[in-house]
């Protein structure tokens, strides 16, 4: 209402096209959910793909919490990627375009004028250039990987700033959602609380954006899906349950310094007679706990 009040033409057109693409998510939310009533699953990999390009566009790059430090960081895996060398402390090599080009971390109009300007835009000047940076600090890389793909995939096409950022944040949320929607296809009850839980302004905020949130928590909550599944379902447990769930608490307890550890305590939520023996369930209780202990 504000955009549309205030003799701004950018910013009139900027947020009727939001306004518009609210509506259509919301049809297609309703068409889903009412007319096909497709399951639940489904509806939710929708909502919350279309939900973070609202977000991506509303909440602009750099401005949620500390990610102009997410960003370098994974602009320095990137370059890792590409085989380009790595520059000193609080700097970090960018093509010159990406290191021209500003963003305020408070909503501006500099920010919706960059992206609404930026959109389709290609590469102009993509010569190396050692550039300013926040602190090359030690964050893993499977952290931000989603977001390192994307950013990747976008200097490979030579697109410009504003698109390589829009579909870096937009793999992290995509990375989310996917593990929240296979999470949920495993639930035998409870899929809504998990839907209202993955939308929440709050998760959306951050898991859209180059935060590793998208990848710790969308890992965390396909491992608590895991267990609750193979605690109430019928059919016995499966090496590659386990395998799974190994793989991802790895993640979620290396990427977090172990502050994760006791969410591996889940896993006793699986009765002894889903295992084939008493030595198995053993065997793989012990998987689940060292395993991570040991990444850590």
């Amino acid at each position: 209402m504000n955009a549309h009040t205030y003799f701004n033409l950018f910013l009139k057109k900027y947020f009727f096209a939001m306004f518009l693409f609210f509506e259509l998510m919301a049809a297609g939310f309703y068409y889903l959910a009412f007319i096909r009533r497709c399951r639940i699953e489904q509806v939710f990999l929708f909502t919350i793909l279309c939900l973070g390009v609202i977000y991506n566009f509303i909440l602009t790059p750099y401005m949620t919490p500390d990610e102009k430090y997410h960003i370098d960081m994974s602009y320095r895996h990137s370059n890792t990627i590409l085989g380009i060398e790595q520059a000193g402390e609080n700097k970090c090599m960018k093509r010159a375009d990406d290191a021209e080009l500003t963003f305020t971390s408070e909503p501006s109009l500099t920010n919706y004028k960059n992206i609404y300007d930026g959109l389709f835009s290609m590469v102009e000047d993509d010569t190396l250039v050692e550039a300013e940076a926040t602190a090359n600090t030690e964050a893993p890389m499977i952290l931000y990987l989603p977001a390192i793909l994307g950013m990747t995939l976008a200097r490979l096409l030579h697109l410009g700033t504003v698109p390589m950022l829009l579909l870096a944040r937009w793999c992290s949320l995509l990375f989310f959602a996917l593990m929240a929607y296979w999470g949920m296809k495993k639930l035998p009850f409870g899929r809504l609380t998990l839907f209202l839980l993955a939308i929440l302004p709050m998760n959306l905020q951050q898991c859209t954006s180059f935060s590793y949130d998208a990848v710790i928590t969308g890992t965390i909550l396909l491992y608590s899906c895991y267990c609750i599944a193979l605690a109430y379902n019928e059919e016995p447990v499966k090496p590659k349950d386990i395998l799974v769930m190994g793989i991802l608490g790895i993640v979620f307890i290396y990427g977090k310094s172990g502050l994760y550890l006791p969410m591996c305590l889940l896993a006793f939520l699986i009765p002894a007679k889903k295992f084939a023996s008493g030595k198995v369930q053993k065997v793989c209780m012990a998987g689940l706990f060292l395993l991570p202990l040991l990444s850590f």
